[in-house]
């Protein structure tokens, strides 16, 4: 089967919805469920994933909005049901013929609510505002643009231990791009990460 750029955004969609469906679930059911074991305490992690500028390629052939992408991030969590989180994300290339591309990254700033389902596994919700930034090459030399706007995710995170944990997660970056002269609309990421706690 080819795999498309209307496959892959139909996917996000259908990602999107379902996350969000887990997400309320879990809401539903937070009241009820055990303790994790949360205390105060600073995380850090790794975080890499796929990243899909869905407005770039319109009638460009050859063009590619898919790309790899990788950050860090660094948190704190102030209850077990909420944590402060900042990070930076390498978004990737838009890349087109003749040497043309666009490279954006983010820096964020979030606050991330977390619902027990079980003691190990939570889902969580991520809100706050991000400042992109872009780079172009070839028809867009010397191009670069700042964006400042809201980005929101949703997610799954497994602890491993009390020190150690996993997340999958769909995150959203609209807006992106709000310049004259490149591109503009959203860059949705989905991204796999793992964290360590310090306690």
């Amino acid at each position: 089967m080819r795999i498309t750029g209307a496959t892959i955004g139909h996917g996000l969609a259908v990602a999107a919805a379902g996350a969000l469906a887990i997400f309320f679930a879990g809401a539903a059911l937070a009241q009820d469920a055990p303790p994790t074991g949360r205390a105060p305490n600073l995380y850090i992690g790794l975080a890499v994933g796929e990243s899909d500028a869905n407005y770039a390629c319109e009638g460009v052939a050859g063009c590619d909005k898919r790309d790899n992408s990788f950050g860090a991030f660094a948190g704190y969590w102030v209850h077990r049901h909420f944590s402060i989180e900042v990070g930076y994300h390498n978004l990737g290339e838009i890349t087109a013929p003749g040497g043309t591309y666009i490279r954006s990254n983010v820096w964020e700033l979030l606050v991330v609510g977390y619902w027990p389902v079980t003691p190990p596994l939570s889902l969580y919700g991520k809100l706050g505002p991000y400042r992109g930034a872009q780079e172009g090459g070839g028809v867009y030399a010397d191009q670069k643009e700042l964006t400042n706007s809201i980005t929101y995710g949703v997610g799954a995170q497994f602890d491993l231990s009390k020190n150690a944990g996993v997340r999958t997660e769909l995150q959203a970056y609209p807006s992106f791009g709000t310049g004259p002269v490149l591109p503009h609309g959203a860059i949705n990421v989905v991204r796999l990460s793992a964290l360590w706690r310090f306690q």
